[in-house]
């Protein structure tokens, strides 16, 4: 599997986010290793992630659409649909909380 994204989050635990051409994003403990979490969102690929607040993803997927992921219940909350290429990337979104990097 390729990764298409990965971000960290530092809050009390520190957590690396990732998302791939498989659909899912995967929450791994950065200090442990120890994945905490794998959410299925699409059957195509993610390609970007990024925080929009403490509590919410946005990502940017293959079907032409950018998804709001609430990290709270780990739903997707909301479906920005309109695009007419894919979503390849967002632009980094600066907070004390977060960075992202594409790859």
């Amino acid at each position: 599997m390729k990764f298409k994204s990965i971000i960290y989050d530092k809050s009390e635990i520190i957590k690396l986010i990732d998302s791939g051409e498989d659909g899912n994003i995967r929450i791994w403990n950065f200090d442990t290793g120890i994945l905490l979490n794998k959410i299925k969102i699409s059957i195509h690929c993610l390609y970007e992630i990024c925080f929009l607040n403490d509590n919410q993803l946005l990502i940017a997927c293959e079907e032409k659409n950018i998804k709001l992921l609430d990290l709270t219940n780990n739903k997707v909350i909301k479906v920005l649909f309109g695009h007419f290429i894919k979503p390849m990337s967002m632009p980094m979104i600066q907070s004390t909380f977060s960075a992202t990097m594409a790859f």
